[in-house]
This record gives C-alpha cells, sequence and structure tokens, in this order.
C-alpha cells in the first residue's frame, strides 16, 4: 500500500506540472483523500484557491497559478484574460482583477471575486505554458470594460504610450464589440473618440488643443523617425520636423516599470545624437502650467529658428 506520504508527494508532482495547482478531485484519485486534504490545509503546506487546491500555498509565479485555477475550475474552452492575461504575455500593470471568458452556453459557478465574460465576441487566443490566454488586445479590451471609467482611460494611455497596441490595431479588434447591446460597448465607444484625436494620452490631447490655441503651425502627431532604409526606429508624440524638435508628454499613465523607464532613456538618448531637440512635459505641466509649457516650445522654435536661419 502506497504511504499518505508518497501520495502527497505524487500530488506535489502534479502540481508542479500545472502552475502549482491542482484539482481537490485529482488529489484523491492519487489516493489522498478529503479528510487527508484537510490535514494538509490546516498545517498551512496547501491552501484553497478559486476552488482549487494550491500547492504548496504560495506559489512561484502567482499569476499563472490564477490561469491554472481558472481554467481547471471553468473548463478547457475557457479563456484567461484580464490583467492576469496581459502580464502573462509581458505587460506591466499592477491590477489584480481577475477575469475569465466562457461561452455563452455555460453556467460557470467560481468565486465572486471572479469577473466571468460571457458574450459571442470571438477572441484571439494565445497559449503560453500550457494555459489558454486571451491575446493582449483582447485581454486589454476586457479590462478596460471591466474596470472604472477613469482607470480604463489611464490604461487606454498606458498601452499606447508604450505601444501594447497601435491606433490601427484598437479599430480593427475594436469594431466587433460595438454592437448594439454588446458589453461594454458604450465604453468603447468613448475610448475609441479619444483616440482618432490622433494623439495617444490625455496630455498629448491638451497639448495639441494649446498648440491650435496659439496658433504654432508646423508639427506633426505621432510622427515616425525612419532609419535611411525606411525603417521606423521611433514614434514621437509630436514634432516639427523641420526644426528636429521632439516633444514627449506623459501622461497621467506616464511610463512606467524598469523596463519601459529604461526603453524611454535609451531612445531619447538616440534621438539626441541624431540632432534632436527633446523636450518631456508632464500632465501636470500641461494642464496647470500651460503658459510655461508654450514659453517652453516657443523658445525652442525660436533657436531652433534662428540656427537654421529661418526667420
Amino acid at each position: 500500500m502506497t504511504s499518505v506520504h508518497a501520495q502527497i508527494r505524487a500530488v506535489e508532482r502534479l502540481a508542479r506540472d500545472q502552475h502549482g495547482v491542482v484539482t481537490r478531485t485529482q488529489a484523491v484519485d492519487l489516493g489522498v483523500s478529503m479528510k487527508a486534504q484537510r490535514r494538509q490545509l490546516v498545517s498551512g503546506a496547501w491552501r484553497l484557491h478559486l476552488g482549487t487546491l494550491l500547492v504548496p500555498a504560495t506559489p512561484r509565479h502567482p499569476d499563472a497559478a490564477d490561469a491554472a485555477a481558472l481554467q481547471r475550475r471553468l473548463g478547457p474552452h475557457a479563456l484567461v484574460t484580464g490583467p492576469t492575461a496581459l502580464r502573462l504575455q509581458g505587460a506591466e500593470l499592477a491590477d489584480r482583477l481577475l477575469i475569465a471568458w466562457c461561452p455563452p452556453d455555460t453556467q460557470p459557478r467560481i468565486s465572486s471575486s471572479v469577473r466571468i465574460l460571457r458574450d459571442d465576441t470571438t477572441r484571439l487566443v494565445n497559449t503560453e505554458r500550457g494555459l489558454r490566454l486571451a491575446a493582449t488586445i483582447d485581454a486589454l479590451l476586457d479590462t478596460l470594460i471591466t474596470v472604472d471609467e477613469a482607470r480604463a482611460g489611464e490604461l487606454l494611455d498606458r498601452a499606447l504610450q508604450l505601444r501594447w497596441i497601435t491606433p490601427d490595431e484598437w479599430a480593427n479588434a475594436v469594431t466587433a464589440r460595438l454592437g448594439r447591446g454588446r458589453r461594454g460597448a458604450t465604453r468603447l465607444r468613448a475610448l475609441t473618440r479619444r483616440i482618432t484625436e490622433g494623439t495617444h494620452s490625455d496630455g498629448e490631447r491638451r497639448l495639441a488643443r494649446l498648440l491650435r490655441r496659439a496658433g504654432i503651425t508646423g508639427w506633426v502627431a505621432n510622427f515616425l523617425v525612419l532609419t535611411a532604409d525606411g525603417v521606423a526606429k521611433a514614434e514621437l508624440d509630436f514634432a516639427f520636423p523641420d526644426l528636429r524638435i521632439c516633444i514627449e508628454v506623459d501622461g497621467r499613465a506616464a511610463h512606467s516599470g524598469g523596463r519601459a523607464f529604461d526603453r524611454d532613456r535609451r531612445r531619447q538618448n538616440d534621438l539626441s545624437l541624431d540632432g534632436w531637440l527633446v523636450l518631456r512635459f508632464t500632465w501636470h505641466q500641461i494642464v496647470n502650467e500651460p503658459e510655461w509649457v508654450f514659453g517652453q516650445i516657443h523658445l525652442a522654435i525660436a533657436n531652433r529658428s534662428r540656427l537654421a536661419g529661418i526667420s
């Protein structure tokens, strides 16, 4: 007869293959009775998580454990989406909201802490380490229709600033979700209007209005800097191409996270070495100090025009 100790080790081995998660039925099938499971739970060695057993109680990769637990409980056709799917595909964000999609003809039963989406919208699927995840664009859309309005605006700004999506990718993905009566359609229409102004964030939209009111011309929003071979190497929030002036806007959802910060600084150095004058303004400065922002831009234009011999 196999010892309880050996049975528990077998459960732990299975958990390692399933991102730290096993169902209670799987544990019973390996010989660990419900009574033995309760002993492990009371001791703190294991923990209940979304109706599954978390083995050991503290997972090495919490997002992978969440996704594995959701899949085990919701079935093979379910899809993990929202912030969990975004992080597992490399996005940096702090939201801990759990969101899953299930086919409309199912009646999933799971913790109230999980937001279940049951619509007929087709989502792109990525498989990462055996986990079924909504692709980045769909995971983002599911997040935007679930969080509150203010947070949705911040996340959209961040997604555009960090190039998780482009405006064209947004337009293609959001079309299928704008039908009458579809969940989140009103929110997505409002967010689409933010994008179609041609700037990536609330701060950029405000700066564009400031430039127009001041009668400043010669600038281009979302200007692509190309290599000699015609390959895009940078996209500038605003540019005065003739004067090689670049204006970057840090929105309320500023570029954050170690990798993003390093990427921004490397990009700024490359532009400076290529002859661009780089000005950076924060959302706070644009909103609360517009005269100072205008003065800085005006001075940069005057200096560059003088150097270029432009009257």
